[in-house]
């Protein structure tokens, strides 16, 4: 397996196996006990905020109220309602007029209800649910909460809906929860990395990348490849590198692709990455395709020759230099570039030295240094240069 994070990085990886999730998802409504509590409440600090006056069917109070007598009512119909008198008034309200707490006008059943407030439940229409199911998404809004399913942390994480840690968010955020990870501290870190990755945290981006790169299951493998192609986005030279080699190597749900392998990796070179610079070269240097390029293909032969003293790239690069293929003759950089190539033992590279040396090409004659690396080509296979050392 490829290991692409920092030292520092990576040796928190297995830490993150032993995290357990933790409730820091979207919390549910409250139901039971629960949401009688809640309605007591909600009923104090309607009446503090005045009551059942006219004036007062548009405060905050009274929406709170309504959307805990909405959930009263769907979760246990009229009984719950019966001798709750400002739970009906509330209701009443939402009936009166369209769009109000998010449902239809129900003037009858607007009208039953405040009837019955002061009378007791009186109304056979009031054991029904016609409305409280048309306004449970209005309660949710209301009181932050759901009555379906809860998102877990990865889901809401995912979808950006996480609050601050701390009162941090993005790379400062990614920093405390690396913090308290290496602590041991019990709390749901992925969400809280895939979050901060949301937050623009390219480093988060790349931890969790790589995170689901450990993973074999088909499913992570597509999600570290989504993390390092959003971190590639935003600039990070680590995410388009990762996501270079998922499209040149493939893997388990992810097709390879040589196209955006080669684009990835373009991007990574440019951003500094000197892993990525001979995959790149390899994009456009293939005449056979309509992306072929001279210039580019030597522009990024160079920068691996340079950042990697790869002997291919290097040897690639001075014939290139030396022919005045994808840009001007150069042969002073040639002779430097199969220098490193020689030295990387490439025959052919030691050869091209060799004759370079000893004519006195892109440097001073070096008569010694070219039998030399004649030589040395001859040793390493290359049949022309024994013949050179014969004549």
């Amino acid at each position: 397996m490829f290991r692409l994070l920092p030292a520092a990085l990576a040796a928190l990886l297995m830490a993150l196996a032993a995290v357990s999730g933790t409730a820091l998802a979207q919390s549910a409504c409250p139901a039971g006990a629960d949401l009688d509590a809640a309605l007591e409440t909600a009923t104090v600090d309607f009446n503090t905020a005045g009551g059942r006056k006219s004036n007062n069917k548009t405060s905050r109070a009274t929406s709170t109220l309504q959307a805990y007598s909405i959930l009263l009512w769907e979760e246990r119909s009229s009984g719950a309602i019966s001798t709750e008198e400002d739970a009906k008034w509330a209701l009443a309200v939402c009936l009166e007029k369209d769009d109000v707490c998010g449902g239809k006008k129900l003037k009858d059943l607007s009208k039953d209800l405040f009837k019955a407030v002061g009378k007791g439940h009186g109304s056979g229409r009031m054991n029904t649910k016609v409305y409280p199911e048309e306004m449970v998404s209005w309660a949710e809004q209301q009181l932050n909460c759901t009555t379906g399913p809860v998102a877990s942390p990865d889901e809401q994480a995912f979808a950006g809906n996480l609050p601050p840690l701390d009162g941090l968010t993005g790379q400062a955020r990614f920093a405390e929860a690396l913090r308290r990870l290496n602590a041991d501290k019990a709390y749901d870190a992925y969400p809280q990395f895939t979050q901060a990755c949301f937050e623009t945290s390219t480093e988060a981006c790349d931890f969790m990348a790589s995170v689901h790169e450990e993973n074999d299951i088909e499913a992570s493998k597509a999600t570290a490849l989504k993390f390092g192609e959003k971190s590639c986005g935003m600039g990070s030279p680590f995410g388009c590198r990762f996501a270079s080699i998922y499209y040149l190597q493939g893997r388990p749900g992810v097709a390879k692709d040589k196209l955006l392998a080669g684009a990835r990796a373009t991007k990574a070179c440019d951003l500094g990455d000197k892993l990525s610079c001979g995959v790149a070269a390899n994009h456009w240097d293939d005449p056979d395709t309509d992306r072929y390029d001279q210039a580019k293909s030597r522009k990024y032969r160079e920068l691996d020759c340079d950042r990697q003293s790869n002997a291919g790239s290097c040897l690639v690069y001075g014939y290139m230099a030396v022919n005045a293929q994808g840009g001007p003759e150069d042969k002073a950089a040639a002779r430097a570039a199969f220098t490193k190539a020689c030295d990387g033992n490439d025959g052919l590279a030691c050869m091209f030295l060799g004759s370079m040396q000893k004519r006195g090409q892109g440097g001073p004659v070096d008569t010694a240094g070219g039998r030399a690396a004649t030589q040395k080509a001859c040793d390493l296979g290359q049949s022309t240069a024994c013949d050179a050392l014969n004549r």
